[in-house]
């Protein structure tokens, strides 16, 4: 009487990828199968979003830009009619766009002078990034005139506003300046002490300092 034994059937176990943002680092990926034996991985769709430094587990996920990603995961059995060749498995994610935030200059001046020139900082542009790559370029607003000894601007707070960003990896965040205008001068203040690189465990430090014109 002969016997034949059919190969044993193998799954493949992972974990779904959710989140992902621009800017986010490597993903370390890990898919197994119930065999042992190991598993492979290739990029079906999105090769330009995402990359894998092996295709073969475990290997590592370089976010490049946002898109949707598809990742199939594949055992094709040990050859040996042990294990039959695991069913494929798909996951599909999207990488979206990282926050990034626009920090307005806040600035001052008298009630006769003209309105500064203004600017903002960027913070969580990504490696070499820079506005250059924008689609569309951040524009700032100040909704007052310049001021003159003919034409005063009144005395007060005045906002000035971000708008018009435009990217395929970013959403923007506009953290909005001020433009003080006062006929005071303005101040600020010093510290005779070094305040840079104090340990947190230091000992109660008693402060003095002055205040200067700006």
């Amino acid at each position: 009487m002969t016997f034949f034994v059919n190969p044993g059937t193998q799954s493949i176990i992972f974990n779904q990828l959710s989140s992902v943002k621009y800017g986010d680092p490597p993903v370390d990926l890990n898919w197994t199968s119930t065999s042992g034996l190991p598993v492979s991985i290739r990029i079906v769709e999105g090769e330009e979003f995402a990359e894998l430094s092996s295709n073969q587990m475990p290997t590592t996920l370089n976010i490049l830009k946002t898109g949707i990603v598809k990742l199939e995961g594949s055992q094709a059995g040990d050859g040996n009619a042990t294990y039959q060749a695991a069913p494929k498995v798909l996951d599909e994610f999207l990488i979206s766009k990282k926050e990034l935030v626009v920090q307005i200059h806040n600035h001052f001046r008298r009630p006769d002078e003209p309105n500064p020139e203004l600017g903002y900082d960027l913070l969580g542009l990504v490696g070499d990034d820079n506005e250059s790559e924008f689609d569309r370029n951040i524009t700032l607003t100040l909704d007052i005139p310049d001021g003159s000894l003919e034409s005063p601007t009144p005395v007060g707070d005045y906002d000035i506003l971000g708008s018009g960003g435009l990217s395929d990896k970013y959403f923007f965040t506009y953290i909005n300046g001020t433009l003080t205008v006062s006929d005071k001068k303005k101040q600020g203040i010093i510290f005779d002490q070094d305040l840079n690189n104090i340990p947190a465990l230091s000992l109660p430090i008693t402060l003095s300092g002055s205040s200067i014109e700006l």
